[in-house]
C-alpha cells in the first residue's frame, strides 16, 4: 500500500506541475496567451494598439483597451509615453498647453507638444491644431 501512495504523490506531483506550467487551462493554446510559445503574443485581443506580449510587459490587461478606466487606450498611453496603469493621467497635461491628455486624445493632438502641427499656436487655442497651414 506504501509504494501505492508514493507512486500516487509521484503522478500528483507531475500533473500539478503540468498544470502550473500550462498557465491558465484552457487559454492557453490561444494566442497570445501561451508563455511557453515565443512566437505567441502578436494578437491584440481588445483592439487597443498593443499586442498581448506588449500587455503582458506592460502589466496592462490583454482583454480591456483602456486597463486603468481613464478613458484613454492603453496603446495611445504608451504611444505618447503615458502610464496605462495610472488612472489618474487622464487629466494631467504634461505639455502645458492647457488641454488634458484626454482632450489631446479627443483632438488627434500631441499631448508632449504644446503646439502639435509647429505652427506656433498652441493647441489650445488652434482651430486645426493638427494643419500647420491652418494656424489662424
Amino acid at each position: 500500500m506504501e509504494k501505492r501512495n508514493k507512486i500516487l504523490h509521484t503522478i500528483n506531483v507531475i500533473l500539478m506541475a503540468i498544470i502550473l506550467a500550462m498557465g491558465t487551462v484552457g487559454v492557453v493554446g490561444a494566442e497570445g496567451s501561451d508563455p511557453l510559445d515565443p512566437t505567441d503574443g502578436g494578437a491584440d485581443w481588445d483592439g487597443d494598439g498593443l499586442t498581448n506580449k506588449e500587455e503582458q510587459d506592460a502589466g496592462t490587461n490583454m482583454n480591456n483597451p483602456d486597463s486603468d478606466g481613464d478613458g484613454l487606450p492603453d496603446g495611445w498611453e504608451v504611444a505618447n509615453g503615458l502610464n496605462p496603469t495610472n488612472g489618474g493621467d487622464g487629466n494631467a497635461d504634461p505639455d502645458g498647453d492647457g488641454l488634458t491628455n484626454t482632450q489631446e486624445y479627443q483632438r488627434g493632438t500631441n499631448p508632449n507638444s504644446a503646439d502639435t502641427d509647429g505652427d506656433g499656436r498652441p493647441d489650445n487655442t488652434d482651430p486645426f491644431p493638427n494643419d500647420p497651414n491652418d494656424g489662424e
